[in-house]
Protein backbone atom coordinates (compact mmCIF):
# COMPACT_ATOMS: atom_id res chain seq x y z
CA UNK A 1 0.00 0.00 0.00
CA UNK A 2 1.22 3.80 -0.99
CA UNK A 3 1.78 5.93 1.53
CA UNK A 4 -1.01 8.27 0.15
CA UNK A 5 -3.37 5.27 0.77
CA UNK A 6 -2.05 4.85 4.21
CA UNK A 7 -2.59 8.59 4.93
CA UNK A 8 -5.94 8.72 3.74
CA UNK A 9 -6.65 5.90 6.02
CA UNK A 10 -5.80 7.60 9.03
CA UNK A 11 -7.58 10.59 7.70
CA UNK A 12 -11.00 8.69 7.96
CA UNK A 13 -9.81 6.78 10.55
CA UNK A 14 -9.73 10.42 12.17
CA UNK A 15 -13.08 11.50 11.40
CA UNK A 16 -14.83 8.61 12.49
CA UNK A 17 -12.86 8.82 15.93
CA UNK A 18 -14.36 12.51 16.09
CA UNK A 19 -17.67 11.89 14.87
CA UNK A 20 -17.71 8.80 17.60
CA UNK A 21 -16.71 11.17 20.30
CA UNK A 22 -19.37 14.19 19.16
CA UNK A 23 -22.32 11.63 19.29
CA UNK A 24 -21.14 10.47 22.67
CA UNK A 25 -21.32 14.47 24.05
CA UNK A 26 -24.62 14.57 22.63
CA UNK A 27 -25.85 11.91 24.46
CA UNK A 28 -24.26 12.63 27.49
CA UNK A 29 -25.10 16.22 27.56
CA UNK A 30 -28.62 16.46 25.43
CA UNK A 31 -30.44 13.37 26.55
CA UNK A 32 -31.05 13.33 30.29
CA UNK A 33 -30.10 10.34 32.83
CA UNK A 34 -32.48 8.44 34.73
CA UNK A 35 -30.91 8.81 37.72
CA UNK A 36 -31.91 12.68 37.42
CA UNK A 37 -35.25 11.73 38.72
CA UNK A 38 -38.65 11.52 37.76
CA UNK A 39 -39.50 9.14 34.68
CA UNK A 40 -35.92 10.43 33.33
CA UNK A 41 -37.39 11.59 30.37
CA UNK A 42 -37.16 15.37 31.60
CA UNK A 43 -35.13 17.78 34.19
CA UNK A 44 -36.00 18.60 36.99
CA UNK A 45 -37.42 22.09 37.68
CA UNK A 46 -38.82 22.42 41.00
CA UNK A 47 -39.02 22.77 43.58
CA UNK A 48 -42.47 24.87 43.43
CA UNK A 49 -42.66 28.38 43.82
CA UNK A 50 -46.53 28.39 44.63
CA UNK A 51 -45.88 27.80 48.32
CA UNK A 52 -45.09 30.76 48.97
CA UNK A 53 -47.19 31.90 51.30
CA UNK A 54 -47.25 29.23 53.42
CA UNK A 55 -43.64 29.33 54.10
CA UNK A 56 -43.65 33.00 54.63
CA UNK A 57 -46.82 32.34 57.59
CA UNK A 58 -45.05 29.26 59.41
CA UNK A 59 -41.47 30.94 59.22
CA UNK A 60 -42.99 34.25 61.03
CA UNK A 61 -44.89 31.92 64.06
CA UNK A 62 -42.09 32.72 67.01
CA UNK A 63 -42.46 29.35 68.07
CA UNK A 64 -41.15 27.63 65.03
CA UNK A 65 -37.78 26.80 63.79
CA UNK A 66 -38.67 26.70 59.85
CA UNK A 67 -35.99 25.11 57.60
CA UNK A 68 -36.31 23.22 54.32
CA UNK A 69 -34.40 19.52 53.92
CA UNK A 70 -32.91 17.63 50.73
CA UNK A 71 -34.81 14.40 51.30
CA UNK A 72 -35.20 12.25 54.59
CA UNK A 73 -30.94 11.54 54.80
CA UNK A 74 -31.27 14.23 58.07
CA UNK A 75 -34.12 12.85 59.63
CA UNK A 76 -31.96 10.74 61.62
CA UNK A 77 -29.71 13.37 63.15
CA UNK A 78 -32.68 15.24 64.52
CA UNK A 79 -32.69 15.91 67.87
CA UNK A 80 -35.84 16.14 70.05
CA UNK A 81 -37.88 14.47 67.80
CA UNK A 82 -41.00 14.97 69.67
CA UNK A 83 -40.64 18.81 69.15
CA UNK A 84 -40.36 18.67 64.87
CA UNK A 85 -42.54 17.89 62.37
CA UNK A 86 -41.53 16.92 59.17
CA UNK A 87 -43.78 17.78 56.02
CA UNK A 88 -43.26 16.02 53.02
CA UNK A 89 -46.07 18.19 50.20
CA UNK A 90 -45.82 17.19 46.93
CA UNK A 91 -45.08 13.69 46.24
CA UNK A 92 -44.22 13.95 42.08
CA UNK A 93 -41.63 10.81 42.32
CA UNK A 94 -41.65 7.84 43.93
CA UNK A 95 -40.58 7.08 46.99
CA UNK A 96 -37.40 4.24 47.12
CA UNK A 97 -36.71 2.15 50.25
CA UNK A 98 -34.55 4.34 52.04
CA UNK A 99 -36.40 6.95 52.16
CA UNK A 100 -39.61 4.68 54.08
CA UNK A 101 -37.08 3.08 56.25
CA UNK A 102 -36.17 6.66 57.33
CA UNK A 103 -39.24 8.00 57.63
CA UNK A 104 -40.23 5.39 59.76
CA UNK A 105 -37.11 5.39 62.01
CA UNK A 106 -37.98 8.86 62.37
CA UNK A 107 -41.40 8.11 63.78
CA UNK A 108 -40.16 5.40 65.57
CA UNK A 109 -38.57 7.69 68.19
CA UNK A 110 -41.50 10.31 68.30
CA UNK A 111 -41.24 12.53 65.46
CA UNK A 112 -44.25 13.63 63.22
CA UNK A 113 -44.79 13.46 59.83
CA UNK A 114 -47.76 15.07 57.52
CA UNK A 115 -47.56 13.99 53.94
CA UNK A 116 -49.56 16.05 51.14
CA UNK A 117 -50.08 14.03 47.54
CA UNK A 118 -52.19 15.09 44.64
CA UNK A 119 -51.83 11.49 43.76
CA UNK A 120 -50.75 7.94 44.48
CA UNK A 121 -47.19 8.02 45.32
CA UNK A 122 -47.82 8.40 49.17
CA UNK A 123 -49.45 4.84 49.12
CA UNK A 124 -46.19 3.22 49.45
CA UNK A 125 -45.40 5.10 52.37
CA UNK A 126 -49.09 4.36 54.30
CA UNK A 127 -48.70 0.38 52.86
CA UNK A 128 -44.93 0.06 54.38
CA UNK A 129 -46.18 1.97 57.85
CA UNK A 130 -49.03 -0.09 58.08
CA UNK A 131 -47.36 -2.31 60.97
CA UNK A 132 -46.82 0.97 62.86
CA UNK A 133 -50.08 2.36 62.75
CA UNK A 134 -52.09 -0.64 63.06
CA UNK A 135 -54.00 0.52 59.76
CA UNK A 136 -53.49 2.79 56.36
CA UNK A 137 -55.12 4.89 54.41
CA UNK A 138 -55.38 4.30 50.63
CA UNK A 139 -55.17 7.30 48.21
CA UNK A 140 -57.58 6.78 45.47
CA UNK A 141 -56.31 8.84 42.79
CA UNK A 142 -59.38 10.09 41.76
CA UNK A 143 -61.36 13.58 42.79
CA UNK A 144 -63.83 13.95 45.37
CA UNK A 145 -67.34 15.77 44.03
CA UNK A 146 -70.14 17.62 46.46
CA UNK A 147 -73.40 18.66 45.77
CA UNK A 148 -76.36 19.29 48.18
CA UNK A 149 -79.24 16.95 48.96
CA UNK A 150 -82.54 18.85 49.22
CA UNK A 151 -82.46 18.74 53.35
CA UNK A 152 -78.84 21.05 53.01
CA UNK A 153 -79.15 25.29 52.86
CA UNK A 154 -80.42 26.13 49.22
CA UNK A 155 -77.33 27.72 47.28
CA UNK A 156 -74.68 25.93 49.40
CA UNK A 157 -73.18 23.20 47.16
CA UNK A 158 -69.55 22.51 48.86
CA UNK A 159 -67.94 23.99 46.71
CA UNK A 160 -66.53 27.81 45.80
CA UNK A 161 -66.69 28.84 42.30
CA UNK A 162 -66.41 25.46 40.19
CA UNK A 163 -66.23 21.94 41.51
CA UNK A 164 -62.80 22.32 42.26
CA UNK A 165 -62.73 23.84 45.36
CA UNK A 166 -64.34 22.34 47.88
CA UNK A 167 -65.43 23.57 51.16
CA UNK A 168 -64.04 21.51 54.21
CA UNK A 169 -64.76 21.00 57.77
CA UNK A 170 -62.24 20.41 60.80
CA UNK A 171 -62.04 18.41 64.09
CA UNK A 172 -62.39 20.70 66.96
CA UNK A 173 -58.97 22.17 68.03
CA UNK A 174 -59.18 23.67 71.44
CA UNK A 175 -62.53 24.44 71.13
CA UNK A 176 -62.41 25.65 67.64
CA UNK A 177 -63.42 24.15 64.32
CA UNK A 178 -61.87 25.41 60.97
CA UNK A 179 -63.84 26.17 57.80
CA UNK A 180 -61.94 24.93 55.11
CA UNK A 181 -61.07 25.47 51.83
CA UNK A 182 -59.41 22.67 49.69
CA UNK A 183 -58.34 22.80 46.03
CA UNK A 184 -59.04 19.47 44.02
CA UNK A 185 -58.61 17.23 46.71
CA UNK A 186 -58.67 13.30 46.04
CA UNK A 187 -60.24 10.60 47.21
CA UNK A 188 -59.28 8.53 50.77
CA UNK A 189 -60.43 5.68 52.69
CA UNK A 190 -58.86 4.34 55.91
CA UNK A 191 -58.23 1.33 57.67
CA UNK A 192 -57.89 0.75 61.29
CA UNK A 193 -57.51 3.54 64.23
CA UNK A 194 -57.27 6.61 62.03
CA UNK A 195 -58.69 9.51 63.00
CA UNK A 196 -60.57 11.96 60.33
CA UNK A 197 -58.67 15.15 61.10
CA UNK A 198 -60.66 17.33 57.71
CA UNK A 199 -63.65 15.78 55.90
CA UNK A 200 -65.99 17.62 52.92
CA UNK A 201 -68.93 19.46 54.18
CA UNK A 202 -71.41 17.24 51.92
CA UNK A 203 -72.90 14.18 53.06
CA UNK A 204 -73.48 13.70 49.08
CA UNK A 205 -69.89 13.37 48.39
CA UNK A 206 -68.82 10.89 46.07
CA UNK A 207 -65.18 9.75 44.03
CA UNK A 208 -64.83 10.46 40.41
CA UNK A 209 -64.05 7.22 39.40
CA UNK A 210 -64.58 7.47 36.06
CA UNK A 211 -63.06 11.15 36.08
CA UNK A 212 -65.75 12.78 34.10
CA UNK A 213 -66.67 15.19 36.45
CA UNK A 214 -70.26 14.12 37.18
CA UNK A 215 -71.72 12.32 39.72
CA UNK A 216 -72.32 8.58 38.24
CA UNK A 217 -74.21 7.19 41.80
CA UNK A 218 -73.87 3.83 40.38
CA UNK A 219 -70.22 3.71 39.19
CA UNK A 220 -68.46 6.04 41.59
CA UNK A 221 -67.89 5.95 45.15
CA UNK A 222 -70.09 7.38 47.29
CA UNK A 223 -68.61 8.10 50.95
CA UNK A 224 -70.77 10.29 52.85
CA UNK A 225 -68.81 13.73 53.75
CA UNK A 226 -65.14 11.95 52.46
CA UNK A 227 -61.91 12.37 54.53
CA UNK A 228 -59.26 14.38 53.23
CA UNK A 229 -56.90 14.44 56.21
CA UNK A 230 -56.32 11.50 58.19
CA UNK A 231 -53.87 10.92 61.26
CA UNK A 232 -52.50 7.95 62.78
CA UNK A 233 -50.33 7.32 66.00
CA UNK A 234 -47.10 5.17 65.50
CA UNK A 235 -46.87 2.36 68.01
CA UNK A 236 -46.16 3.32 71.73
CA UNK A 237 -44.66 6.76 70.91
CA UNK A 238 -45.74 9.91 70.50
CA UNK A 239 -45.31 10.02 66.73
CA UNK A 240 -47.62 10.74 64.53
CA UNK A 241 -48.30 10.34 60.75
CA UNK A 242 -51.05 12.41 59.16
CA UNK A 243 -52.13 12.16 55.44
CA UNK A 244 -53.60 14.96 53.09
CA UNK A 245 -55.62 13.67 49.50
CA UNK A 246 -54.15 17.46 48.11
CA UNK A 247 -51.48 19.44 48.51
CA UNK A 248 -54.06 22.01 47.61
CA UNK A 249 -54.13 23.50 50.87
CA UNK A 250 -50.85 25.04 51.63
CA UNK A 251 -50.69 26.44 47.83
CA UNK A 252 -50.64 30.08 47.18
CA UNK A 253 -54.49 30.48 45.35
CA UNK A 254 -55.88 28.95 48.90
CA UNK A 255 -53.38 29.44 51.57
CA UNK A 256 -55.33 32.62 52.66
CA UNK A 257 -58.73 31.49 51.70
CA UNK A 258 -61.28 30.93 54.54
CA UNK A 259 -59.64 29.58 57.52
CA UNK A 260 -57.01 27.37 55.86
CA UNK A 261 -53.46 29.61 57.54
CA UNK A 262 -54.91 29.85 61.03
CA UNK A 263 -55.87 25.43 60.76
CA UNK A 264 -52.62 24.74 59.60
CA UNK A 265 -51.15 27.04 62.20
CA UNK A 266 -53.16 25.51 64.83
CA UNK A 267 -52.61 22.05 63.79
CA UNK A 268 -48.92 21.90 63.65
CA UNK A 269 -49.17 23.41 67.55
CA UNK A 270 -51.57 20.11 68.66
CA UNK A 271 -48.79 18.10 67.59
CA UNK A 272 -45.52 20.40 69.10
CA UNK A 273 -47.30 22.53 71.61
CA UNK A 274 -43.98 23.54 72.42
CA UNK A 275 -43.08 24.49 69.44
CA UNK A 276 -39.95 23.28 67.83
CA UNK A 277 -38.44 22.42 64.59
CA UNK A 278 -40.64 22.17 60.98
CA UNK A 279 -38.78 20.75 58.33
CA UNK A 280 -40.46 21.18 54.56
CA UNK A 281 -38.62 18.83 52.29
CA UNK A 282 -39.08 20.00 48.91
CA UNK A 283 -37.21 16.88 47.01
CA UNK A 284 -40.09 15.41 45.52
CA UNK A 285 -41.60 18.46 43.84
CA UNK A 286 -40.64 18.14 40.29
CA UNK A 287 -41.88 20.68 38.36
CA UNK A 288 -42.05 24.23 38.66
CA UNK A 289 -45.64 24.51 40.16
CA UNK A 290 -48.05 22.60 41.83
CA UNK A 291 -51.73 21.66 40.18
CA UNK A 292 -53.27 24.24 42.44
CA UNK A 293 -52.22 27.34 40.39
CA UNK A 294 -56.16 28.11 38.86
CA UNK A 295 -56.23 31.51 41.04
CA UNK A 296 -60.16 32.07 42.74
CA UNK A 297 -61.87 35.28 41.15
CA UNK A 298 -62.30 37.72 44.33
Amino acid sequence: MSEKSRSRQRDLLGILVVVAIVFILIIVLVYPREDQGGDGDEMRKGPWRDLDHFKRSISEVHFFDYTEVDGTKKLGEVTGPEDSVYLLIGIETQMNSSELVDIGNYLDRGGHVIVADDGTNGQRLADYLIGKAGGKVNFTGHRYLVDRLFSDPEGDRGFVYNMSFIKGDSFDIQGTRYELLFHSPNGLSFTGPGRPISWTTKQLTVVDLNDNWQMDLEGDNYIPNGRIMIEYDIGATDGKVTYISTTGLFTDNVFDRYQNEEFIRAYLYTLIPSGGRIMLDTSKQWERYSPHVAVLPD
